[in-house]
């Protein structure tokens, strides 16, 4: 049996949430951890440099860059996933709303000042800000 009306806009209201707050926040954290783990490649030549040489890194470096690179990497790609299935989130709600006024009445009415509060936990809130660009190794 389809949902119409009230009973489509709870479920359009809940996946709304997840389009809009939780995987964009989720995404933003893993833009950020991205971030912050290829700005250890700033650190290389401190940490690897061979004792007394001009030029020339541990043999550990080659296994920490891999290491490194390989959690950017993961990290960057997550987070590009979670904003992409924002999106595709939020196409689905609009897909449904252009569908049926009851709903699209009161998902509209349910987010007239930003989220709804009883639909969210207390913390629960989209990122401030831009979300940071994703570093990859094709940079």
């Amino acid at each position: 049996m389809a949902l119409h009306g009230s009973d489509l806009a709870a479920d359009l209201i809940q996946l709304a949430v997840i389009g809009r707050v939780d995987l964009p926040a989720l995404g933003a954290t893993y833009a950020h951890l991205n971030n912050a783990v290829a700005g250890t490649a700033d650190y290389d030549l401190t940490a690897f440099a061979l004792p007394g040489r001009r030029a020339g890194m541990t043999a550990s470096y080659e296994l920490w860059s891999q290491l490194r690179d390989d959690l950017r990497d993961a990290l960057g790609g997550t987070s590009t996933d979670m904003q992409n299935s924002a999106t595709i989130m939020l196409h689905v709600v609009g897909g449904y709303i252009s569908a049926d006024e009851e709903a699209a009445r009161i998902v509209t009415t349910a987010w007239k000042n930003g989220p709804p509060p009883h639909k969210t936990a207390r913390d629960e809130r989209a990122p401030d800000g831009p979300v940071p660009d994703v570093v990859t190794g094709d940079e």
